[in-house]
């Protein structure tokens, strides 16, 4: 039984290897850390689009926004709510917020759109009646948080882009 376990370990490194799987953030020919830290995120609109601006800078370029950038992130984002818990004095007691972001990443240079894509996310909070201040407070840690998520997103949807050795 244990040559078994050995034979499929060898057995699964080895097709591994030859599918032509590697890591995203590895050291290779185009490396996507140092091109993820030549993006330069524009401003965003609004409160919670500086705080996914900052999201980003903290996680694209954490040392800051490059002197000379070889690429540029634009992003838009739109918040709604949408009420998913009603009392039967109809009355909202949970609330979801949806959070749908585009972004493009263009040429520092030429302006060219290089890559853009959109992506949605939600959260969900509940709504005392009791308390108008944690009503608040749990709204904006549901925003924040959704900002987080998606800047996390759009950070692996980038350097799945800059992997690519075709991209210059």
């Amino acid at each position: 039984m244990l040559w078994f376990k050995k034979s499929f370990l060898g057995l699964s490194l080895l097709f591994m290897s030859s599918c032509a799987f590697k890591p995203l953030y590895s050291s290779y020919e185009g490396d996507v850390v140092e091109r993820l830290a030549s993006i330069k995120v524009s401003q965003i609109e609004g409160r919670l689009g500086q705080v996914m601006r900052n999201a980003l800078v903290q996680k694209l370029t954490p040392l800051g926004n490059p002197r000379n950038p070889h690429y540029i992130l634009d992003i838009s984002l739109r918040f709604s709510d949408r009420d998913l818990g009603v009392a039967k004095d109809a009355t909202t007691t949970r609330t979801e917020v949806v959070l749908s972001v585009h972004y493009t990443l263009k040429d520092a240079k030429t302006g060219k759109v290089l890559h853009q894509a959109s992506e949605t996310e939600s959260s969900d909070y509940n709504i005392l009646t009791t308390s108008y201040y944690s009503n608040i407070v749990s709204k904006n840690n549901a925003q924040e948080g959704t900002v987080e998520l998606v800047a996390n997103l759009i950070k692996l949807s980038i350097s799945s882009y800059l992997s690519n050795p075709t991209v210059e």
